[in-house]
């Protein structure tokens, strides 16, 4: 589901990158209360095998519904959704609780949720040390200009993310380099 009003992407854009039609798209208001009623219509009207959401209130919905669910979460302990993501364990349907927080695996399955469903996919960004480089041996290393002023922007590519800002940004300040990892 995309938000109509930050996203000017046609279906058929998303469809073409996808290099597929077999799946509907959705655009969704910007408010919270129609984003989960068309979200929430739209799982009603079109009979999906399974639901995959990042939202706790969806998933709880569709389980009740009987639908399978993948559920990829980033909450902390701290987070007000702990206790519903907690009572998620009850539906047999819950296929899967993905997670990149080792401490949430360990709390869930200290509440009783099923260890064998909540797979830990961690950061992509490695926790071991690395050699501390200068950064002249390190741009160097990287094939990278070190008498250059350079501004990296890492993250999802996403209107909502601001890439649209950045790419403005870049235009007005053509002496400054710009490199944007992300998907």
């Amino acid at each position: 589901a995309i938000p109509e009003e930050k996203n000017k992407t046609s279906s058929k854009e998303i469809h073409d990158f996808y290099g597929t039609n077999d799946f509907p798209i959705i655009f969704i208001s910007n408010e919270n209360n129609k984003y989960f009623i068309n979200a929430l219509n739209f799982l009603n009207q079109w009979k999906v095998d399974v639901v995959m959401t990042r939202c706790v209130i969806i998933a709880k919905y569709c389980l009740k519904q009987n639908l399978r669910v993948i559920l990829e979460t980033h909450i902390t302990h701290q987070d007000p959704f702990i206790n519903k993501l907690k009572n998620l364990k009850k539906y047999s349907h819950l296929l899967s609780i993905i997670t990149e927080r080792s401490d949430l695996r360990s709390i869930l399955t200290r509440e009783g949720t099923p260890r064998e469903i909540i797979k830990l996919l961690p950061q992509g960004i490695s926790n071991k040390k690395t050699p501390h480089l200068k950064k002249s041996e390190l741009r160097k290393k990287l094939g990278l200009p070190c008498d250059e002023f350079i501004i990296l922007y890492s993250g999802h590519l996403f209107l909502r993310k601001g890439i649209d800002i950045i790419l403005q940004t870049a235009e007005k300040l053509p002496k400054i380099r710009f490199y944007i990892l992300g998907g």
